[in-house]
């Protein structure tokens, strides 16, 4: 198992995170991301990490690693899925009263991602009342977001991405990742493509099947050809159900280049779960829905992976391919009811380890009972601000934190640096 302190970030003049918490646990803000935080610390597996701070499980599962183009345009394609474990009372307004919601609104589960691929855009602020401002960032797949700042040219990153933004008339705006790649994104002013281009010339275009030609309807066939004329297709929302497991509603088909000019397909199943919550919060609704989330992955070789969800639509079981499964234990939080991680069951087919959260400290028991203590940066100093994830202290023990023997104590210090690249 690894523990990954988090970076060390540059902080940017422009880019304002406020943070307000007043429990044990970081709560999420309602824009909370679907993915791992590159700043906090985690616990990582083969295919899952679990955020000591606020609890949330992340899944990082690879699909496939190309290694069939030339220069740099080979890409690593995954499953990645983050659970949401803020819920929000919400007045719903006249007479409604007020009723559960997740924070992003809806709930989501584990989707498909092209690791590396770059998009452009822009997140308003409001520093101070009445004076929002406007943020622009290089957003990965793999969830990373990389705040720009300007230059003479258009912007790049402070935090060693060696990411940049190119404004250029004749063909708009791209971002250039370190590696020389361009990220062009659809101008559909000047009806041009998408398109990855490496500094030999080399390039993947992409097309999309909807009204906008920009994938941005929920049914769409998305195209990914290379120079040499190989094509790569997501189908987003078709009825062929073929193969998948349950109930399923729909599926979306990923169908990539293979060996001797064939095709390996990759099935992406969705079936109808009910999300039911029981917070039992006075005068407020509970929230009842249902949703499409993913139950299954089909692979080209026949294999699959599964999913299953509780009554809050966070993940319950992974099944893998090779017949082990993870199980994930969750509990609550009063008032706020922020859903965190209890405890995590790995079963390798024969044998199973638990690892147990506690739910009033950040300690986490492995299988053996020994325990890891984690401090938080703003609790080591003694500060208000408690949701801050950088990490200050871990301490491992043989046995109980409270009556074994400590090993390891590691500290961690932090460099404040001036905006290099101020707006």
């Amino acid at each position: 198992m690894n523990i990954h302190p988090p970076r060390l970030l540059s902080p940017l003049l422009f880019f304002a995170l406020i943070c307000c918490c007043s429990h044990a646990f970081c709560q999420e803000q309602p824009n909370v991301s679907d993915y791992i935080d590159p700043s906090s610390t985690y616990q990582t597996r083969d295919v899952d990490s679990v955020d000591v701070f606020n609890r949330r499980v992340s899944l990082n599962i690879p699909l496939l690693v190309d290694h069939s183009q030339r220069g740099n345009l080979n890409f690593t394609y995954s499953l990645r899925y983050a659970t949401t474990t803020q819920w929000n009372i919400v007045n719903l307004g006249g007479n409604a009263g007020f009723a559960w919601r997740p924070a992003k609104g809806s709930i989501s589960s584990p989707h498909f991602s092209m690791d590396g691929d770059l998009i452009y855009g822009t997140t308003v602020y409001d520093p101070c009342p009445g004076c929002p401002s406007y943020a622009y960032f290089a957003r990965d797949e793999d969830g990373a977001i990389h705040y720009l700042g300007a230059t003479d040219q258009g912007g790049e990153t402070a935090d060693g991405s060696g990411i940049q933004v190119v404004s250029n008339i004749s063909v708009g705006t791209y971002l250039v990742d370190k590696k020389g790649l361009h990220f062009q994104q659809i101008d559909q002013s000047a009806g041009s493509p998408a398109y990855i281009q490496d500094p030999n010339g080399n390039r993947l275009t992409f097309t999309c099947s909807d009204q906008y030609q920009d994938c941005s309807l929920p049914s769409y066939t998305r195209t990914m050809t290379d120079t040499v004329g190989r094509t790569w297709t997501y189908q987003r929302q078709v009825s062929d159900v073929t193969g998948c497991p349950g109930n399923p509603v729909k599926a979306d088909i990923w169908d990539a280049p293979g060996a001797y000019g064939g095709t390996r397909q990759f099935k992406f199943c969705y079936s109808n779960v009910q999300i039911a919550t029981q917070f039992q919060e006075q005068g407020v609704a509970e929230y009842y829905n249902t949703v499409e989330l993913l139950t299954a992955l089909l692979l080209p070789n026949g294999a699959m992976w599964t999913f299953d969800y509780d009554t809050y639509g966070a993940i319950l079981h992974v099944y893998l391919p090779t017949g082990g499964y993870i199980t994930y234990g969750w509990g609550g939080l009063s008032p706020t009811q922020q859903r965190i991680l209890s405890s995590r069951t790995r079963f390798d087919g024969t044998n199973s380890s638990t690892w147990t959260y506690n739910p009033n400290s950040y300690i986490v028991s492995d299988p053996l009972g020994n325990d890891v203590t984690y401090t938080p940066e703003a609790q080591y100093l003694s500060t208000t601000v408690d949701c801050d994830n950088s990490i200050a202290q871990t301490q491992n023990y043989q046995g109980s934190s409270s009556s074994g023997t400590l090993l390891q104590t590691v500290s961690y210090t932090y460099q404040n640096l001036n905006n290099p690249l101020p707006a």
